[in-house]
């Protein structure tokens, strides 16, 4: 479905409450109640208590090739982080120890929420032209196996640091990163 309005975001939000996040209808995703589950937030967003700023006009498919030279090494990081997820689940799936299985778990949704979020919605910011803005690619980033993906995902923070102040607080979690299989 292509979202061009409020009204194919509605019927998305929609679609998506009733086929996928309508499966479950508790409104916590823990026993602590720390979190919503993805039914309750997709569930609030029709209505009034969440505020709604509109359709923002991103670009349709954005690649790190069609982006303009100064987005494309944000796009180039989205798209390392993308990857970087697979890589987890990979791990995940590969575990045999619950503690890893466990460690695993929060190190994918931490790096989501912590990581690819901020750098995604930082790219829904920029401009590329008076219609339309930058948008997360969600591409495939090859990793070298000179180092490990950390290290690497830190070498490109490091390098979008002084152009990209804005990603700060994303870049300083990186060391919080374990090296490779831990």
């Amino acid at each position: 479905m292509l979202i061009s309005d409020l009204a194919t975001v509605e019927q998305a939000l929609e679609t998506i409450i009733h086929q996928g996040e309508g499966v479950s209808e508790d409104r916590y995703a823990d026993p602590s109640h720390a979190e919503l589950t993805h039914h309750a937030k997709f569930a609030e967003l029709p209505h009034d208590e969440v505020i709604r700023s509109g359709v923002i006009p991103a670009v349709v498919n954005p690649s790190v090739a069609s982006l303009p030279a100064n987005i494309a090494p944000v796009a180039a990081f989205s798209d390392a982080l993308t990857t970087y997820l697979y890589l987890v689940m990979d791990r995940l799936i590969s575990t045999a120890s619950e503690d890893s299985h466990h460690h695993q778990v929060g190190l994918l949704y931490g790096a989501m929420v912590a990581l690819l979020a901020p750098v995604a919605r930082y790219l829904m910011t920029l401009p590329l032209n008076e219609n339309e803005v930058a948008g997360p690619p969600f591409g495939f980033f090859e990793f070298s196996s000179a180092t490990s993906p950390e290290a690497q995902l830190r070498s490109m923070a490091a390098d979008l640091a002084t152009d990209h102040p804005e990603l700060q607080v994303a870049f300083d979690l990186l060391h919080r990163l374990p090296e490779g299989n831990e």
